[in-house]
């Protein structure tokens, strides 16, 4: 089994060799990049639903632990938001990263503009 699918991905990788190598050769691929922004758009709206989704299990099962009998469902309620919590938003922010340092793109961060700096030696007020 392992044999034939070496084989396979060999056959594979060699016919897909061309579609890389020529890649950038004028192709109109305006549909393709719309295709990927609307996927792109869908997952940034997904993303913070998901997020708010853990949060409210992690507040759900706070609530269980104060006003309820069963106190270790209600622990492992809360650990498990915690748990998501930390996965979706550091994975979210290494993408950031990863994405920011790669392709350069900049990420509406809600950040300042421009950060005041000390003028050089050679600045004058008037």
């Amino acid at each position: 089994m392992k044999k034939v699918l070496s084989k396979i991905s060999v056959a594979v990788v060699g016919l897909l060799t061309p579609f890389f190598v020529f890649a950038n050769s004028g192709v109109d691929t305006s549909g393709l990049f719309s295709l990927l922004n609307k996927i792109d758009g869908l997952v940034a709206r997904i993303i913070p639903i998901l997020i708010g989704l853990a949060l409210l299990a992690f507040l759900w099962g706070i609530m269980r632990y104060l006003f309820s009998d069963k106190k270790d469902d209600a622990k492992t309620l809360m650990i498990w938001g915690i748990i998501a919590l930390f996965v979706m938003t550091s994975v979210w922010g290494l993408v950031a990263i990863l994405s920011d340092t790669i392709l350069g793109t900049n990420r509406n961060t809600n950040l300042p503009p421009s950060v005041p700096s000390v003028p050089s030696a050679g600045y004058r007020a008037n």
